[in-house]
């Protein structure tokens, strides 16, 4: 059984509530019942995504109609189940892609959209389950730059306390997001929930398997790049796997980024939205590790799933925005957002967001970034989470791609290994040196044909001694032939080779769940790779 938190004292409560600043009590409007209408066109699936286009332009009727069914899926908990966690989808993305396709509705469909977009003290006007009772006193607390607001009566109702305890959190993670790490705060919303903060709601989200959702709201920018928005949260986290607090911890920082992040570029790739938004988890509440669940289903996993293709596996890709961190600091994700968003000048999709930040980050030794280097040896350091990451006893780690390791003595060569490594993805490949206690040293010469520099080709090689020291090296990838050296004894138990394409050039527009809604230019790549063991 979890344990509740332990509470507040109603009294210190009420004192600390008031010294934050707390608005007087307001009634929920009331609507009459039957002003919750399913979709006028509600008569497709709801479990795969709907593709939109990157541009909004571009999104059709039909596509704005699907996205409409799958978004009122999500906020009744009805999209298929998370297989690593059991867990309902987050409603956060398909509330994003119906603000996207709104524009595209019109008549009951439209009517539909605006209830599922209303915050729950709009009532029965939200069809989410979310809707505070009629008539319900509304209870606020403010704090520096968040309002919670909450009921004390229904299904949904909270207590002063435990308003209070997410009133601190929420204010905890606004200062660590936006004044430690540097990102915009979320776009204000005018006098929306009655200022100009941030608004977040309690009710009871434990019926439909959700955690918490940030839904964008009005346009906040003359481009309609930016979004304003608000958040639903739990109103007591009883009932889910972690404890109260610390679930709302990671639900707080993860659901809150989506909030910063509507504010940078509200069309974003889905995958990036869910991958910062996990690693946020991380950065704020590291002793929690929620997020830990989720890495079998990315490339720690199954480095085979395309980084850029959304899915689960998106959100067990948080852990490559922490190897970045590692090497470059919390700044390569703000970087890349502000990429995303054009802040350099061009609008650029998440792929090539990441790689201009890459290319304007130096490491803790001052080397300028490199995509496919990078990727190559995020993809090397999963082979051995343990020696990379400090949690990294808990990950799994990434097995090979030859299930049966290559066994090479002295002079044996294995000539003309040609592999296709399809974008976004990275393969792994296992030599084992043996018979080389003859008294000669020895070398592993590995030589490899990449296709041009344009492809953003990869490559790492790691080499295990049997004392359990490594050795990570890093091969630089300018297209042609490229070689590397690594000396071998009796004491090297294994040698680990590591090839990733990380292109990032798109046919964008397509309608797919990757980058830019498009499809990969270089899924074809091929690699040549010869390996020999020489004495020297």
């Amino acid at each position: 059984m979890l344990k509740r938190a332990r509470p507040w004292s109603l009294a210190a409560v009420v004192v600390s509530v008031a010294a934050m600043g707390v608005l007087p009590a307001h009634p929920v409007a009331a609507e009459p019942a039957d002003s919750r209408l399913a979709p006028a066109s509600a008569t497709a699936g709801t479990d795969d995504p709907v593709p939109l286009p990157s541009d909004p332009d571009d999104i059709t009727a039909d596509q704005a109609a699907r996205t409409l069914i799958r978004a009122r899926a999500a906020v009744d908990g009805d999209l298929q189940a998370l297989p690593a966690t059991g867990a309902a989808e987050s409603p956060t993305l398909a509330l994003r892609d119906l603000y996207r396709a709104k524009p595209r509705l019109g008549g009951g469909d439209l009517d539909a959209a605006e209830r599922i977009l209303a915050r729950p003290t709009d009532g029965a006007a939200d069809p989410g389950g979310d809707g505070y009772p009629a008539g319900a006193p509304v209870s606020t607390g403010c704090s520096a730059n968040v309002c919670v607001h909450y009921v004390k009566v229904g299904e949904g109702a909270a207590t002063d306390a435990w308003a209070y305890q997410t009133l601190k959190t929420m204010q905890s993670v606004w200062d660590f997001e936006t004044r430690t790490q540097l990102f915009r705060g979320p776009a204000a919303d005018g006098t929306r929930g009655g200022s100009s903060k941030f608004d977040v709601y309690l009710t009871e989200l434990t019926s439909q398997d959700l955690y918490g959702y940030c839904a964008p709201e009005e346009q906040a920018d003359a481009a309609g790049m930016r979004a304003t928005s608000y958040c639903v949260l739990d109103n007591d986290y009883v009932g889910y796997q972690r404890s109260p607090l610390d679930s709302l911890k990671v639900t707080a920082a993860h659901e809150f980024f989506h909030a910063v992040q509507f504010n940078y570029d509200v069309h974003e790739d889905a995958w990036l939205y869910e991958a910062t938004a996990t690693w946020m988890e991380e950065q704020y509440a590291p002793s929690v590790n929620d997020n830990q669940q989720y890495l079998p289903a990315g490339q720690l996993g199954d480095p085979r799933i395309p980084m850029d293709e959304f899915g689960e596996n998106s959100y067990g890709n948080w852990v490559f925005f922490e190897y970045l961190t590692k090497r470059y600091g919390f700044r390569i994700v703000r970087t890349t957002w502000e990429a995303a968003a054009g802040a350099t000048g061009t609008d650029y999709h998440s792929l090539l967001a990441l790689k201009f930040a890459l290319y304007y980050s130096r490491d803790t030794a001052g080397a300028r970034g490199e995509y496919g280097q990078e990727y190559a040896g995020f993809a090397a350091a999963n082979h051995l989470p343990h020696t990379f990451y400090p949690d990294g006893a808990a990950y799994p780690s990434t097995p090979p791609r030859n299930s049966v390791p290559f066994r090479m003595a002295p002079g044996s060569v294995r000539n003309s290994m040609e592999v296709t490594i399809p974008q976004q993805t990275t393969a792994s490949y296992r030599i084992d040196p043996w018979r080389l206690n003859d008294g000669n040293r020895h070398r592993l010469v590995l030589q490899f044909s990449t296709p041009p520099s344009a492809t953003t080709p990869g490559a790492y090689v790691t080499v295990f001694q049997s004392n359990g020291r490594t050795q990570r090296i890093p091969v630089r990838m300018n297209g042609g032939t490229n070689a590397v050296v690594v000396p071998v004894s009796p004491a090297v138990s294994r040698v680990y080779l590591t090839l990733a394409n990380a292109s990032s050039r798109m046919r964008c527009g397509l309608e797919t769940e990757r980058a830019c809604s498009g499809t990969p230019v270089d899924d074809g790549v091929r690699v040549i790779w010869n390996a020999r063991i020489q004495r020297y």
